[in-house]
């Protein structure tokens, strides 16, 4: 921890004087140092985390963006009210994962596109806000993706054809503000659905075997689940519709009916919004209603969604650097680290 503190401090102190940002590549007890994070991430041997200071980066190499090999990325956060003093880490175009890049993560990253493009394994992607996560592996996909505590804008998707099999995503705590479509196996849980379905673009698209529970639905249109017959499971969820379309799926222990405005401390309409509050009213009535005893919604469970998304790294609270030098010589400086208990 001592090591990830350093290179936060050394990162960002590096970013604020000289305007150029470094990027810290740590693999095992060895740590270099790139001004360009295509080089960065090429450079990279198998295993290695890569620390993203705030800023806004481009990548341009073809061997940055599609990604053969294990890597692990943290930024300092995508929420800007909980990173004043720094900045947001985003990246404006799109990390594809191959053959080879099992075992991967992201955290505390904007990202405009994650790309799941051969069958691959183990990508674990955390406090993130994704505008859009696709996965074009075949008819033999065994990819198992977690998404904890992410914000992701468009839809979902898988191929087209429906026939992904074993394509588990296990989202936890988790905002969606489009579609979930032709991904199998896969869970939903501790989640919230902005998405107001319009016939004929249910919200669930052919999607097979999956669990939604614990969550909150909240589009009033009643086209929920466009898959008759597909054997998904809707448990503990709270709905703003009182009749979804659930096709005679399992429908066990859901609270329907209930006004949007009677839900969230803060929120309106079906588009996630920074300053809106997810936390849940009092008087709603998903309170302790999950599966588990804990609310519905995304700060249910035992690991509930962490207001401002930062990641676990030490996270830059306060940064005061002073225009001049003083009658000294030096220059006034005061940064203030403060650890992250998760």
């Amino acid at each position: 921890m001592k090591r990830i503190l350093l290179f936060a401090l050394i990162c960002s102190f590096f970013k604020i004087t000289n305007g150029q940002a470094v990027f810290a590549v740590e693999s095992g007890t060895n740590t270099v140092f790139y001004s360009n994070l295509d080089a960065a991430i090429i450079n990279a041997i198998a295993g290695a985390t890569i620390y993203l200071p705030a800023g806004t980066y481009t990548l341009e190499a073809t061997d940055a963006i599609n990604l053969h090999k294990e890597l692990h990325f943290i930024g300092v956060g995508y929420h800007p009210d909980s990173t004043l003093a720094t900045g947001i880490s985003r990246i404006t175009n799109y990390f594809a994962f191959y053959t080879g890049s099992d075992n991967s993560s992201i955290i505390g990253i904007d990202i405009d596109a994650i790309l799941m493009v051969t069958n691959v394994q183990n990508i674990f992607i955390s406090r993130c806000k994704i505008t859009s996560l696709s996965f074009f592996g075949g008819p033999d996909a065994n990819s198992k993706i977690i998404l904890s505590e992410c914000v992701v804008l468009n839809s979902i998707t898988a191929n087209n054809t429906g026939n992904i099999s074993d394509c588990v995503v296990i989202s936890n705590n988790s905002i969606f503000q489009g579609q979930i479509a032709y991904l199998n196996d896969s869970q939903f849980v501790n989640c919230i659905f902005l998405y107001k379905p319009e016939s004929p673009s249910p919200l669930i698209l052919v999607n097979k075997n999956s669990v939604f529970q614990n969550s909150i639905f909240i589009g009033d249109n009643s086209n929920i689940n466009g898959c008759v017959g597909c054997n998904n499971q809707f448990i503990n969820n709270l709905f703003v519709n009182s009749n979804p379309q659930l096709y005679g799926d399992i429908d066990l222990n859901n609270i329907k009916g209930i006004l949007a405005s009677d839900i969230f401390v803060s929120q309106s309409g079906n588009t996630y919004n920074y300053k809106h509050d997810y936390h849940l009213k009092p008087t709603c009535l998903g309170n302790d209603a999950g599966s588990d005893g804990t609310d519905v919604g995304i700060f249910g469970s035992i690991t509930p969604f962490k207001v401002g998304g930062l990641p676990v790294n030490p996270h830059v609270a306060l940064k005061q650097i002073g225009s001049s030098t003083d009658q000294n010589g030096k220059l006034p400086l005061n940064i203030k680290i403060v650890a992250q208990d998760h």
